[in-house]
């Protein structure tokens, strides 16, 4: 039998000194990413599927929700828009570096 799979697209923002995009502001919307991933979840397993998510692990919002995807047990999919060592050129400065070990880690299991 085949197993439907929902993917569950996301795309975020940056942290930047503006109102709403700080990283403590960013993170403090990360319960709301998982109850929202976690309602999806539970829609694809009620019709017999599974849900999985996919997005650019860029610094900020697209790292948590990743995170708390993960979390949820969703296999994790990432899509970058460069290769890999430019991408990682995006993360310079030491604000970014937890969203760094973060991005390289799905990277990783993304290729595994």
């Amino acid at each position: 039998m085949i197993t439907p799979v929902w993917i569950v697209g996301f795309t975020g923002h940056r942290p930047k000194n503006s109102p709403g995009r700080s990283s403590a502001e960013l993170e403090h919307f990360a319960p709301l990413i998982r109850r929202e991933l976690s309602a999806l979840q539970a829609k694809a397993v009620a019709q017999g599927g599974r849900a999985e998510f996919l997005c650019g692990v860029a610094a900020g919002a697209d790292v948590i929700a990743a995170r708390e995807a993960s979390a949820l047990g969703m296999a994790v999919h990432v899509i970058l828009p460069m290769p890999e060592h430019e991408f990682e050129k995006d993360f310079a400065g030491p604000e970014f570096q937890e969203d760094l070990v973060l991005a390289r880690r799905f990277i990783q299991e993304a290729k595994d």
